[in-house]
C-alpha cells in the first residue's frame, strides 16, 4: 500500500508541474477544504494546536483559523509540487 501511495504522490507532483500557479492554488484550496470537511487526524491536530496557541479566541474563531491553516498548508504543498515540476528557465 505504501508503494502505491508513493507512486500517487509522485504522479501528483508531476501533475502539478503541468499546471499554472493559479490552478495549483485552486487545487490546494480544494484539498485543504476537503481536509477540513472530513474528520481527519490532520484536522484534529490543527484544532488542538490552534487551541493551545490561542486560548483567548472563541471556538468559532479557532475553527476558522484551523481551517485557513489547512487550506494554506495544502496550497503550499501543491505549489511546491508545481515548482519542482516546472522546467528550469
Amino acid at each position: 500500500m505504501r508503494i502505491i501511495f508513493g507512486y500517487l504522490a509522485i504522479a501528483m507532483v508531476k501533475l502539478m508541474g503541468l499546471m499554472s500557479l493559479g490552478m495549483t492554488q485552486r487545487v490546494g484550496t480544494w484539498i485543504g477544504q476537503l481536509l477540513w470537511a472530513r474528520p481527519t487526524r490532520t484536522r484534529e491536530v490543527a484544532k488542538v494546536n490552534i487551541e493551545l496557541c490561542f486560548p483567548e479566541y472563541s471556538e468559532q474563531q479557532r475553527d476558522e483559523l484551523a481551517k485557513q491553516s489547512l487550506i494554506a498548508g495544502a496550497m503550499t504543498a501543491t505549489e511546491m509540487g508545481a515548482a519542482w515540476g516546472w522546467a528550469d528557465g
